[in-house]
């Protein structure tokens, strides 16, 4: 039986989106990415999943497009309606004031219809959705995706406190889809879902953007509207890498050899916080963060023992120079499957004897490290890209370009590395 290959794109913004776009420009030069079954996406992820989808059979114009598209800012008219917003909110009291102190009793009802109506006034993900559409997606629903590889954009239900994911033959969650304590089980239509939606949904940062919603014209029974209600925000918040789907047994997304191209760089200690905002913010960035260093440990150090899989971890916040000293670790401590070490033409027996300096220039010679060296990004490269942030503002063509070499060059690495049987 054929192993299956898949892709998971991390969440962050057009930071993602630039250097994912590195990871799959190396893949299709390796030969790979004309092999893939499955691309799991999440947030930035999702945007460049399911732009290069769409163009799958013609690389090099996707590419030129889709870097065209990371120089557009997206929040360009949430800026207008924010401004509009906030001086209205910010200078009501003093009007009121001005006429008479009293008229300030006033102003408490015009906060709570605020907060009332907060997604009504601020729409920021329609605003969004819309230019994602024009911008990426020219209004393309999820039954114009292709048969393969299979797109699986990620969000996070939290009705359900689970994944709800959107593809071309299906949208949903488990949740919903199986019968849940004598209820039956729901189904959406998904054929005409707008993809620069389920981007939407998949990117819809907490407390930034406004919850996602499922209209009830995409129930197949629509009675099941007044039954539940999905509430959908970005991806990230259940798993920020994308690789759930590609993992968890007995899914239909489930591969056996993996690549995850993380573009996060790390948890980074905030010192000051102002606001309940920027408490919020950092909270999540720590449940996130905390998230990724147990499937981490559960999908690349018990894999052995749990998964049996090849994956291919690569980061934003790795140095190349160090990741074949880690891997020269995992092999001496026992950690990777027998199917990359057979595959590198090892034996347990021979390991044994092995000390780690002699993996390491075993594998130097076995995987042709001088001549990926060559390649390694040097440290003004690395400093523009780790200074990229996770919005979606534009970037710079030497934002754009410092991302990918990054990616670029992790990607060939890891993957002859950590799944080297994918490789001819």
């Amino acid at each position: 039986m054929k192993q299956k290959i898949g892709i998971a794109l991390s969440g962050g913004g057009f930071r993602a989106a630039a250097f994912h776009l590195g990871t799959l420009r190396k893949l299709n030069q390796m030969g790979i990415l004309g092999k893939v079954d499955v691309i799991s996406t999440v947030s930035g992820g999702s945007i460049v999943g399911a732009a290069y989808t769409l163009n799958k059979d013609n690389f090099e114009g996707f590419e030129k497009e889709f870097k065209e598209g990371l120089q557009r800012n997206m929040l360009k008219t949430s800026y207008v309606v924010l401004a509009i917003v906030g001086l209205f909110v910010l200078i009501l009291p003093f009007v009121l004031a001005y006429f008479a102190w009293y008229l300030l009793f006033l102003y408490l009802p015009v906060i709570a219809l605020f907060l009332k109506f907060q997604f009504n006034l601020l729409p920021f993900s329609k605003m969004i959705e819309k230019r994602y559409s024009q911008v990426f997606y020219q209004n393309k629903t999820l039954k114009d995706l292709p048969h393969s590889p299979v797109l699986a954009i990620n969000s996070t239900n939290i009705e359900s406190g689970r994944p709800f994911t959107f593809s071309k033959e299906k949208m949903n969650d488990s949740f919903y889809e199986y019968s849940q304590n004598g209820r039956k089980s729901i189904k959406f239509r998904n054929d005409n879902f707008p993809i620069s939606r389920a981007v939407m949904a998949s990117s819809c940062v907490p407390f930034a953007f406004t919850p996602i919603k499922i209209a009830k014209s995409y129930y197949q029974n629509s009675q099941d509207y007044k039954l539940i209600n999905p509430t959908l925000i970005d991806g990230g918040v259940y798993d920020n890498q994308g690789i759930h789907k590609l993992t968890h047994h007995g899914s239909v997304y489930e591969c056996e050899n993996i690549i995850v191209s993380d573009a996060g760089t790390g948890f980074k200690p905030l010192t000051q916080m102002n606001n309940t905002l920027m408490l919020l913010i950092q909270t999540s960035e720590l449940f996130m963060n905390r998230i990724k260093n147990i499937q981490f440990i559960n999908n690349v150090i018990l894999n052995k023992y749990l998964g049996k899989k090849s994956i291919a971890y690569l980061s934003l916040a790795y140095d190349p120079k160090t990741c074949l000293s880690y891997f020269a670790n995992y092999v001496k401590g026992g950690q990777l499957t027998s199917t990359i070490i057979e595959a590198h033409g090892l034996s347990e027996e021979e390991i044994a004897k092995m000390t780690k300096q002699e993996i390491t220039a075993y594998m130097e010679q076995r995987i042709n490290y001088g001549e990926l060296q060559k390649s390694f990004p040097i440290d003004n490269v690395l400093e523009v890209a780790l200074g990229v942030g996770t919005n979606l503002t534009a970037l710079s063509y030497e934002q754009i370009e410092a991302l990918m070499a990054v990616a670029e060059s992790l990607t060939e690495l890891q993957v002859r590395l950590y799944c080297p049987n994918i490789i001819k």
